[in-house]
């Protein structure tokens, strides 16, 4: 699959494959792949023309009618994570430290066109919760706490602090797999109220029972069955994860979730381990 991007400084392409089974697709070519793509991207004129306001009207009413209980929102998609989908990952390291002034101009049109559509939300009644997307390609090791504060507390914490301003009842969401243990002070500090999948290790660096403890009253943990767990271990053993997940630490701060949705079609024994997780939840979950 091939788009052909028309900017006034030339053309720019993305192509994707998707493959038979597989739930996702995989680029295959990013539009930005030198400092002139990038430059021809934010050559393209933008205006943000906002939609007619009584279609919100039924974002307003529900939060009217359901008060404490509603749970309705926005989703966010992080600046790292826009970086990330206009080139790849690795350009993306490369460039932070061999062209910052590019990934600057990039960073701040980001934030200046995700922030007038957010406000632009935030004065229709939109929320309570707000999800953000994407940050974990932030998270160490592959870019330094130094670069967490450069690139994701100043874009991301900058939306995150208007959405809490605006809106003392927003909570907000953050999913972050890799060693997000490494940075739950900041997620405190940018006004996150809870996050996932906490994975715990080799794929991340979370104790949930830890941090369930370390951050009671600060931060609410989904997790933190990793999902390849449901496809090859069984179900007794899911149903102790489940189990462990829930009573380590206090029931009062967690929600049961696996790290991740299924990318193919589940095998036999993934379902029979969900059916088991959704009992142990609910057998042990009960406060």
């Amino acid at each position: 699959h091939t788009t052909l991007l028309h900017t006034p400084k030339g053309d720019l392409k993305w192509g994707y494959d998707e493959d038979e089974g597989v739930f996702t697709r995989w680029d295959r070519h990013k539009p930005v792949n030198s400092i002139a793509d990038a430059e021809a991207l934010l050559s393209v004129p933008y205006t943000f023309t906002p939609p007619d306001p009584a279609e919100y009207e039924p974002f307003r009413q529900y939060r009217a009618e359901r008060g404490d209980m509603a749970v309705g929102g926005a989703g966010v998609n992080s600046m790292v994570a826009m970086l990330c989908g206009i080139m790849h990952y690795q350009q993306v390291l490369e460039w932070l430290l061999l062209e910052p002034a590019m990934i600057k101009r990039l960073a701040d049109t980001w934030l200046e066109r995700t922030g007038e559509k957010v406000d632009w939300l935030l004065s229709q009644g939109v929320g309570p919760f707000w999800s953000f997307n994407g940050v974990e390609r932030a998270c160490p090791p592959m870019m330094s706490p130094q670069q967490w504060d450069q690139w994701v507390v100043p874009y991301d914490g900058e939306i995150m602090r208007r959405i809490k301003a605006a809106d003392p009842e927003a909570r907000i969401h953050v999913h972050c797999h890799a060693r997000v243990r490494t940075m739950l002070d900041s997620f405190v500090e940018m006004g996150v109220d809870s996050t996932d999948p906490t994975e715990p290790p080799p794929q991340g660096n979370a104790d949930l029972a830890e941090v369930k403890q370390t951050y009671d009253g600060k931060l609410v943990f989904y997790g933190n069955v990793e999902f390849l767990d449901m496809e090859t271990r069984q179900p007794d053993e899911i149903a102790a994860l489940g189990r462990a997940a829930i009573e380590e630490g206090g029931k009062q701060n967690v929600i049961l979730m696996p790290s991740s949705r299924p990318h193919s079609r589940p095998s036999d024994l993934c379902l029979a381990n969900c059916a088991r997780y959704i009992e142990a939840g609910l057998k042990y979950g009960q406060m």
